[in-house]
């Protein structure tokens, strides 16, 4: 992945000694905002920074916003999702991913590879497995070990089950299914990987952005306002990618959300860039050239 990925960012921990580098933003805007037209103007939007990379620079992207119709604050608010070089996933949000919110738990992480986009998604009115769940191949799952304290997550796959099928859904906004494994599927899945994870808490906007050195641009929390709720931001990271799939060949799409499905977090890693016509040519000839030249030295 060393071409693929180059920006890379550190955080440290501000509870405890894991510290993990978060890598590149590979957050994917969905195109829902709040209840309004103009997402600088939604439900929930709270002067968050303009991103480059939505509407021509005009919005505000995912950070700073809920799903259309959902419960309003920071306390819901999934903001960023990045990727190390080295392929670990981490999740960034003012949601907290161990204990949860006013008892809703948090989700497990979905990833479909080389995902097959709608061609209305600019970039994703439309999620490209959908929400019934059907395209995904993997599933990170992470419910019971956030709540039993342990740190571990275990990877299966998945591929063909669908939300009231081995997928939970959540019982409030579709567009955020699925929410969990339906752990009665588990005894019948293959196990492809397993890890550990953690996560940090920055109570202040200082003490986060201070954490992300070489950062410079995405999905950076900037929570306003002078309550504590605005300032809460968790970081859940530590989830390998590459250890049961090779970053270097494969498009791969992930989501995430809470049971209730206020928000939901999603990020695309993009295909490796295919070479052109004409560089496989001269790729060509240069071979050709060089097994020539071996045939030439052995006649000699």
């Amino acid at each position: 992945m060393g071409c693929r990925l180059i920006a890379i960012a550190m955080v440290f921990g501000c509870t405890g000694a894991f510290a993990a580098s978060l890598g590149t933003d590979i957050t994917y805007f969905d195109n829902r905002v709040g209840s309004s037209s103009n997402s600088t103007n939604n439900s929930w939007w709270n002067g968050g920074t303009p991103d480059s990379r939505v509407n021509g620079g005009l919005d505000v992207g995912e950070d700073q916003e809920v799903e259309p119709g959902a419960t309003p604050g920071q306390k819901w608010d999934l903001e960023g999702m990045y990727l190390t070089d080295s392929g670990v996933l981490s999740l960034v949000g003012g949601y907290d991913f161990e204990d949860g919110q006013d008892g809703y738990r948090s989700g497990d992480i979905f990833l479909s590879v080389n995902p097959t986009f709608a061609s209305t998604n600019t970039p994703g009115s439309i999620e490209p497995p959908n929400s019934s769940g059907a395209g995904y191949n993997y599933v990170i799952d992470i419910t019971p070990a956030v709540y039993s304290g342990g740190g571990t997550y275990t990877v299966y796959a998945i591929t063909g089950l669908t939300v009231g099928t081995g997928l939970v859904g959540t019982n409030t906004f579709s567009q955020s299914n699925p929410w969990r494994l339906d752990y009665h599927y588990i005894p019948n899945l293959t196990v492809v990987a397993s890890g550990t994870f953690d996560m940090d808490t920055y109570k202040t906007d200082a003490a986060l952005a201070s954490a992300y050195t070489n950062f410079s641009s995405g999905y950076v929390p900037q929570g306003a306002g002078n309550t504590t709720d605005y300032y809460n931001h968790y970081v859940l990271s530590g989830f390998d990618l590459s250890s049961f799939l090779n970053l270097d060949e494969v498009c791969v799409y992930a989501h995430y959300t809470m049971e209730c499905g206020n928000d939901v977090l999603t990020g695309y890693l993009p295909c490796a860039p295919v070479p052109e016509p004409a560089t496989l040519l001269v790729l060509g000839m240069g071979l050709a050239g060089l097994a020539a030249k071996r045939r030439f030295g052995k006649a000699a």
